[in-house]
């Protein structure tokens, strides 16, 4: 698999940018706390495997990032 390359998104699949919007709409947050989410969210992408989807994403890759 060429990590180079973003993966090809399936009919299902969701951006990590669609993931914050509905969870952002799901919960009443302030601002500031959305900013959090988006920083994590994005330091997360750092440091797990490129253009890795949030639904590709499993427990291994989250302890191995903590």
């Amino acid at each position: 698999m060429n990590h180079d390359q973003p993966q090809q998104l399936a009919d299902n699949e969701i951006t990590w940018d669609e993931l914050l919007e509905e969870y952002f709409f799901a919960r009443n947050l302030r601002p500031v706390s959305e900013k959090s989410y988006v920083k994590v969210v994005r330091v997360f992408q750092c440091f797990s495997p490129r253009h890795q989807m949030p639904s590709n994403i499993c427990n291994r890759i989250i302890l191995v990032r903590r």
